[in-house]
C-alpha cells in the first residue's frame, strides 16, 4: 500500500531519502567520493542499501526490499523485548505477543497516506534508509537491553552492560542524536529501579555508567569522520519555543483533519494505555525487567517533546521515538493478555504463530514483487532524467528540486546541487560534483533562483517538464565551486 500510495514519494523520490541511491548511483560511474554527509554518517543504513543494490534488481525494488528488511529489524526488536521482559510466557505466545505489535507498526504505516517527510506520519519513515532508520533500532535494541539488565544476575551483568555500552558507541558515532533519544530517557529512569530494592540501586547506576561511557567513547570515535559530516549547531538551534508549539501543534491538527489521522491517534492512545498498564502489573508483580521497560518508555514520552520544544531545528522526524518507544510495551501487554487464554485456542497459538511468521514472509516477498511493477513512477521525474541523460552535460537546481531526479540519472553528478542565489549547496552530496560547468538550469513551480550573469545572458531554450521546467543556457556555461 505504501508504495502504491501518495507516501510512495518519501520512498522513491523524497530529496533525503535518495541518498542511498545517490551514493550507489556515484560508485557505479566511477566518480571520485568526498561526500559531505549531515551530522548522522549513515554507515549501517547505506551498508544495508549497498548490499541489497549488489542484487542488481533496479532503484525501486532495492528500496522496497531495504524498507522491508528495516520492518523486519523492527519486529525482531519487538520479539526481543517480549522475550526479555516475559521470560516465563512460553514461546508461542511471546511470538504472538511480537507479532501483534508489529501489527500495530503495520496499521500505523498504512494509515500514513502523504508525501511529505515532515507531517506527524512517524510509522513510515523507517521504511527509509535516512530518516535515522538505524537509530531506531538502537533505541528498540536499548530499551530491550535495560529490561535484561534489571532482572541479571551474575557474570550476565556485565556482559550485557558491556553489550549496552558497544550499542550506545556505534550508535552515538552514526547518530549524536540516540544520546537524546536513548541515553537521556534511561539515565532519567534509573533510578526507578530503586523501587525494587537497594539492591538495584548499584544496577541502575551501572546501566547508566554503561550508556554515558559508550556515548563519550562514540562522540571521541566520531572524530576521525569529521571530514564527512557537515552542519554546525547553528544549524539545529535555531527555532524558539513558540514556533515549535505553532509547528507541531500545526501538524497535529493537519493529522486529524482526515479520518486515517483519527483511526491513527486512537491506535496510538491504546499504545498509551499499554504503557501505564505495563507500569501498574510490573509494580503490582515485582517485575524489574517489566518495571525498567515501562518507566524508561514513561520518561521518553515526557524528555522527547520537552527537547523538542527547547529551540531544535522543527521537524516531526525528532519525535519517531514517543511512537517506536511504545510499541515494545504494546507487544509485552499483548502477550500477557494472549497468556491468559487456554483450551484450544491455547493450544493452537503455536501454529498460529507458524502459520502467521510464514504468511508475514510470504506476503512481503509478494509485496516486494507487486510493488515493484506497479510503484508510483513520476513522469515528471522521468521526462527531466532522460533529457538530461541525452544531453551529456551538467546542469544546476536546488536540493529538493533536483535530488529526486539526480537519483535517476546514469551519471549523478550531471546535476550539481545549489542554493536560490547560486552558492553551492554542500549538504548530503558527494563535493565532487562541485567544479564542473554547467550549462542548464532545472527549477520547480514558482522557483525563482538567481541565474549568474554568465549563464542569463543572452538567448536560452525552455523544455517543459510537467512541474519542473529545463532553461538551457548553452553554449554559456557557468562553474560552480565549493570550498572543502
Amino acid at each position: 500500500m505504501l508504495a502504491q500510495s501518495d507516501r510512495a514519494w518519501l520512498l522513491f523520490y523524497d530529496g533525503d531519502s535518495v541518498l542511498p541511491t545517490l551514493v550507489a548511483g556515484s560508485l557505479q560511474s566511477g566518480q571520485a567520493q568526498d561526500w559531505i554527509f549531515s551530522p548522522v554518517l549513515f554507515f549501517p543504513e547505506l551498508a544495508v542499501y549497498l548490499a541489497v543494490g549488489a542484487l542488481g534488481l533496479g532503484i525501486h525494488p532495492t528500496i522496497l526490499i531495504v524498507a522491508v528488511v528495516n520492518l523486519l529489524l523492527v519486529s525482531a526488536c519487538l520479539r526481543l523485548a517480549v522475550r526479555i521482559v516475559l521470560p516465563d510466557l512460553s514461546p508461542p505466545v511471546q511470538v504472538a505477543g511480537s507479532l501483534l505489535g508489529f501489527g500495530t507498526l503495520a496499521v500505523f504505516v498504512c494509515l500514513d497516506r502523504t508525501r511529505s517527510h515532515n507531517d506527524l506520519e512517524l510509522a513510515s519513515l523507517v521504511t527509509t534508509s535516512t530518516y535515522y532508520a538505524s537509530t531506531v533500532v538502537a533505541l528498540l535494541v536499548t530499551l530491550a537491553l535495560v529490561a535484561a539488565l534489571a532482572d541479571a544476575e551474575g557474570r550476565r551483568v556485565v556482559v550485557l552492560a558491556v553489550v549496552l555500552g558497544l550499542l550506545a558507541a556505534g550508535a552515538v558515532l552514526v547518530n549524536p542524536l540516540y544520546a537524546l533519544w536513548s541515553v537521556a530517557p534511561v539515565v532519567a529512569a534509573a533510578g526507578t529501579l530503586v523501587l525494587a530494592g537497594r539492591e538495584h540501586l548499584r544496577r541502575a547506576a551501572g546501566i547508566a555508567a554503561s550508556l554515558i561511557v559508550g556515548c563519550a567513547a562514540g562522540l571521541l570515535g566520531r572524530v576521525p569522520f569529521s571530514g564527512l559530516t557537515g552542519g554546525t549547531a547553528q544549524t539545529y538551534l535555531h527555532s524558539t519555543p513558540w514556533r515549535a508549539i505553532r509547528f507541531y501543534g500545526g501538524r497535529v491538527l493537519q493529522r486529524l483533519a482526515g479520518t486515517s489521522g483519527w483511526i491513527a491517534v486512537a491506535l496510538y492512545a491504546a499504545c498509551l494505555a499499554s504503557v501505564v498498564a505495563l507500569l501498574l502489573w510490573s509494580r503490582r508483580t515485582g517485575r524489574p525487567a517489566a518495571l525498567a521497560l515501562s518507566a524508561t518508555v514513561v520518561a521518553t514520552l515526557v524528555i522527547t517533546p520537552a527537547w523538542n520544544l527547547t529551540g531544535v531545528n522543527l521537524a516531526a522526524r525528532y519525535l519517531q521515538p514517543i511512537l517506536f518507544a511504545t510499541l515494545p510495551v504494546a507487544a509485552c501487554v499483548a502477550a500477557l493478555a494472549l497468556a491468559r487464554i487456554d483450551g484450544v485456542l491455547a493450544r493452537a497459538l503455536p501454529l498460529t504463530a507458524g502459520v502467521t511468521a510464514v504468511g508475514v514472509l510470504a506476503a512481503s516477498g509478494l509485496a516486494v514483487a507487486s510493488a515493484a511493477r506497479t510503484a508510483m513512477v513520476d513522469d515528471s521525474v522521468d521526462c527531466v532524467v532522460e533529457w538530461v541523460d541525452a544531453s551529456g552535460r551538467a546542469g544546476a537546481g536546488t536540493f529538493w528540486t533536483i535530488r529526486p531526479i539526480k537519483a535517476y540519472l546514469v551519471d549523478p553528478s550531471r546535476l550539481v546541487q545549489v542554493r536560490t542565489d547560486f552558492r553551492p549547496h554542500a549538504w548530503l552530496v558527494n563535493s565532487s560534483d562541485y567544479d564542473v560547468p554547467v550549462s542548464f538550469v532545472v527549477t520547480t513551480t514558482g522557483e525563482k533562483p538567481s541565474i549568474p550573469d554568465a549563464l542569463a545572458t543572452g538567448p536560452s531554450v525552455t523544455i517543459d517538464c510537467g512541474r519542473y521546467t529545463i532553461t538551457d543556457y548553452a553554449p554559456r556555461t557557468y562553474t560552480v565551486t565549493v570550498s572543502r
